[in-house]
């Protein structure tokens, strides 16, 4: 299991044994806002209020993408090979293995008041739904 904090951590745990991977924390400049783990498991993707950052759990590679605001929402593609994230100047596509991003930003929203709160990538990663409140 993985875990984000307003302690500003992300912490790995061993279900088994209900404790805490120490060695395995991370500790960051901001609070954790959202967590999403990869289905295959490859990858963990953690969002401040100032960054995302993706991990790749066997290698601790780590890429950072900076600059942008809030992220609200993310998810990642079921071949596990995109991570989309929602904030309030839009929403980004971009690819797990290289960093770069494919595509976006789209700003959809009507009045400066609407946030994207949840998006999901269909299973073929052709489509992705918004909702904005």
């Amino acid at each position: 299991m993985i875990s984000g904090s307003c302690d500003q951590t992300v912490r790995r745990w061993d279900l088994r044994e209900g404790k805490e991977i120490k060695e395995a924390r991370k500790v960051y400049e901001d609070f954790i806002n959202k967590v999403r783990l990869s289905r295959d498991g490859r990858w963990v993707v953690t969002a401040t209020s100032s960054e995302l950052k993706v991990s790749e759990v066997e290698t601790g590679i780590v890429r950072t993408f900076h600059g942008l605001p809030t992220f609200i929402c993310i998810d990642i593609s079921a071949d596990s090979t995109l991570v989309a994230g929602g904030s309030s100047d839009g929403t980004r596509i971009w690819s797990l293995d290289t960093g770069k991003l494919v595509a976006g930003p789209f700003n959809i929203r009507r009045d400066y008041s609407d946030l994207i709160t949840s998006l999901r990538l269909s299973e073929d990663s052709r489509k992705l739904a918004l909702l904005l409140e």
